[in-house]
């Protein structure tokens, strides 16, 4: 049985980030900065209805939202939940930027475009980082608005 030719791209493309996730899962469940308790404490607000009365928040508050509709979906540990949900956006936008490389890469170089996009969307700093944040939805707001 012959595989697909992007069966291997998309090992990469799930293999890679699973590792990365794998090998600081260690964190999930620490909050990284007041701010986390901030924004914590902001989603736990919203879903109680009493988030207008008393927001402490300096960032558009659209990413916690987002945390206060999906909250049933989370689980209890609220911080671990939280950035399982940064960590599957941050899935869906590396395969935004994979795709969208190799649309603009064309047939000829699009599989090696896309792959190498990805691969430097998985690989920054600033993305990784974006999981374990829960003040700002760096990785998340790309999904929701696409």
């Amino acid at each position: 049985m012959k595989l697909p030719k992007w069966t291997p791209y998309a090992a990469v493309l799930l293999l890679l980030p699973a590792a990365l996730l794998f090998f600081s899962a260690g964190k999930l469940h620490y909050p990284t900065a007041q701010w986390d308790g901030w924004a914590l404490e902001s989603v736990r607000a919203i879903r109680a209805g009493t988030f207008a009365a008393d927001p402490y928040i300096i960032h558009p508050p659209l990413y916690l939202y987002l945390l206060a509709f999906f909250r049933p979906l989370l689980g209890a540990d609220l911080p671990a939940g939280a950035r399982l949900f940064n960590f599957g956006c941050y899935l869906v936008t590396g395969w935004l930027v994979f795709l969208l490389s190799r649309r603009l890469a064309g047939k000829e170089h699009g599989a090696a475009a896309g792959l190498a996009g990805a691969l430097l969307y998985y690989l920054s700093p600033l993305a990784f980082q974006g999981i374990f944040l829960l003040d700002l939805g760096d990785t998340s707001l790309v999904p929701a608005v696409s």
